[in-house]
């Protein structure tokens, strides 16, 4: 299903989880529940433990 949000809502969202240059995302996707779930390129995500 898609959803529409205005621009300025959906970068809203994205500042609120630290998100202040779309450009760094990948993907963002809106959640059964409402909320706004954001997978950053991998460049931009967090270093995970099994990254060498």
């Amino acid at each position: 299903m898609k959803v529409r949000m205005p621009i300025n809502e959906l970068l809203s969202h994205l500042r609120v989880k630290g998100y202040t240059d779309t450009q760094n995302i990948a993907i963002a996707v809106m959640e059964e529940t409402g909320s706004i779930s954001v997978i950053p390129k991998s460049e931009y995500r967090p270093v995970q433990p099994n990254d060498n």
